[in-house]
């Protein structure tokens, strides 16, 4: 019919120029058409269906096979030592925290990979906190996708010392509460601290754990921008004061002077300092001073025009550094320290990032 239809469409005519007779006929095949069309439709659908029947049974398959073969897989002749170690290398990739993380996913796979799991208390003790995870959410989906992983790992972590990762990158309402409320009162639990500082909202919500860091070794601080001196001055001098374990600092920012370090204790310490308040100078004197206990000291300044140090300096005897490693500014006060027992000196064209 396409060849009767098609002449009529092509030479402009309308309904108005044909007969009864024609009108007829078309009004015919439109409903013979029709007719066609939904007997094509309920066979299309019929064999749709019978597509998505064959597509989950193909699926049921692929599984079914997947679970027969994981009979003969290596991982299962594996000892529980070394499978321990392989899920410990996957644990320490820093994921963030989450219900699909490693130590989650290896408990859901069999009995024996359950069981060991919850018996490894270890392998719930890093904890990494993504800030910029949490936006403003209702209620439900941010307790489930903050509270509830954080609460399961604490508990499953037993009494374990945590590593424990911040990343600020922008705090909602949820997050301070989040932080103050779930993250800060573990403090007493942390061996390591890994603080990643977008805002000064990063450092008031930890404002409690000041004195409360009894086992703390490990420190790490990172601050990528430029904040707001005064708050930031107010809350930070006070976190770090009174930690009687900390042995390893590492500081990337323009906030060292603020801390209050306990440098006398102090066995590694790392700055990659950008300051220009303070002579580069009077930074690296006042370390070597302090620091009696440093093994191994890294200093690099950022801004190689900051003022020198204009008072006399006298000079220093260091006698515990055995590494010492510089940026491409090398401080004025170098000249004026002995290094009795120092092994290795390193210098770099450019400062490290």
């Amino acid at each position: 019919m396409d060849a009767d239809i098609l002449p009529l469409l092509r030479s402009g005519i309308s309904s108005v120029d044909l007969d009864v007779t024609a009108l007829d006929s078309i009004s015919t095949r439109i409903q013979l058409l029709d007719t066609e069309r939904l007997s094509r439709q309920k066979e299309i659908s019929m064999i749709q269906s019978l597509l998505h029947h064959l597509q989950l049974e193909h699926d049921r398959t692929i599984v079914d096979i997947g679970r027969q073969k994981s009979i003969f897989s290596p991982f299962r002749r594996l000892p529980c030592d070394i499978l321990l170690h392989i899920f410990h290398l996957a644990v320490n990739n820093s994921t963030a925290l989450c219900l699909s993380a490693p130590p989650f996913i290896f408990r859901s796979v069999c009995y024996t990979w359950r069981a060991l799991v919850l018996s490894s208390l270890s392998l719930w003790s890093n904890v990494n906190i993504e800030i910029s995870e949490y936006p403003s959410r209702s209620t439900s989906v941010h307790a489930l996708e903050t509270r509830l992983p954080l609460s399961t790992t604490l508990s499953l972590a037993g009494n374990c010392p945590l590593n424990m990762e911040l990343h600020g990158y922008g705090h909602t309402p949820e997050a301070q509460v989040f932080i103050a409320e779930s993250i800060a009162p573990t403090s007493d639990r942390w061996k390591s601290l890994y603080l990643n500082i977008r805002d000064i909202e990063g450092i008031q919500s930890l404002a409690d754990i000041s004195g409360r860091l009894p086992i703390l070794e490990n420190l790490e601080l990172i601050q990528h921008q430029r904040m707001i001196r005064k708050p930031f001055d107010e809350h930070l001098p006070k976190l770090f004061c009174r930690v009687p374990l900390l042995s390893t600092a590492r500081i990337v920012g323009s906030f060292f002077r603020e801390l209050s370090l306990p440098l006398h204790q102090l066995t590694t310490l790392y700055l990659n300092i950008y300051e220009q308040d303070v002579p580069e100078s009077s930074l690296f004197n006042h370390c070597i001073e302090q620091g009696t206990s440093l093994v191994s000291f890294t200093f690099y300044y950022k801004f190689a025009g900051a003022r020198r140090l204009s008072e006399p300096v006298p000079e220093m005897t260091q006698q515990t550094i055995r590494r010492l490693e510089l940026g491409s500014h090398v401080p004025s006060g170098l000249k004026h320290c002995v290094f009795q027992g120092m092994e290795v000196l390193v210098l770099h064209q450019y400062p490290a990032d």
